[in-house]
């Protein structure tokens, strides 16, 4: 055995429904010792079931804790938006109106626009559900794209320029290894095997900050070479 001096504990897996988390209490080490949960109840919220917090809570006690990162809709995209996020096409006869993007103010379809999956529903919980709609949904787009001409499409330059429009930031695939380095340095200071910022906010300043100092480091590399040629 690994560990002979350690007793043998049965695992045990419990569930517990209907609740939320609502606070974390650390211990004396600092570590995560209880966490605090909100008590929900169900309700119908536009037609579909959703959990709402009472002010009714319990609290359990814990070493580790997981979060499942839930998702949801960015009104500022610039896609007509509704109660229930992205309005789609309501006719109900048609199976892929679900995923056409509608505009309720002019009562018509925006032409070669879908969403799919978590896009077109954020995430209710349930397993394979978004997988399932985004196969489904991306046949149904294929299909309506076979029929029509090639378009010229735009370049990342101007789709930069249009997300920076809308006030966001676009995150190019260079500039997840500016992070991966960023979070591997911060994980070596903290003494930790692992690192990750809290919020975007976080997460883009230190891609900035990485950017400068290994531009400041190839420029010094580049006066170096300068020198030896001297």
């Amino acid at each position: 055995m690994k560990y002979p001096d350690q007793q043998t504990i049965l695992p045990r897996l419990t569930f517990r429904f209907l609740s939320s988390p609502f606070a974390t209490l650390p211990g004396c080490d600092g570590r995560i010792a209880r966490l605090i949960l909100s008590e929900n109840i169900l309700l119908i919220q536009n037609d579909r079931a959703a959990a709402r917090s009472t002010n009714r809570t319990a609290e359990l006690d814990v070493d580790t804790m997981i979060f499942a990162i839930g998702d949801q809709h960015d009104p500022s995209l610039g896609l007509p938006f509704g109660p229930n996020g992205y309005v789609t096409n309501p006719d109900t006869t048609n199976p892929k109106a679900k995923y056409e993007v509608f505009d309720p103010a002019s009562g018509e379809i925006l032409n070669n626009t879908y969403v799919v999956g978590w896009a077109r529903k954020p995430s209710e919980g349930l397993v394979g559900i978004a997988r399932h709609d985004g196969e489904s949904g991306a046949a149904h787009v294929l299909q309506c794209l076979e029929n029509r001409e090639q378009r010229p499409t735009i370049s990342v330059d101007q789709m930069k320029r249009t997300l920076e429009r809308g006030g966001m930031q676009m995150v190019s695939k260079s500039d997840l290894l500016f992070l991966k380095a960023a979070e591997e340095r911060e994980a070596e200071l903290r003494n930790l095997t692992h690192y990750k910022f809290p919020d975007d906010d976080a997460m883009l300043s230190a891609i900035e900050q990485e950017k400068s100092t290994s531009n400041s480091l190839a420029t010094m590399e580049s006066t170096m070479l300068d020198f030896r040629h001297l």
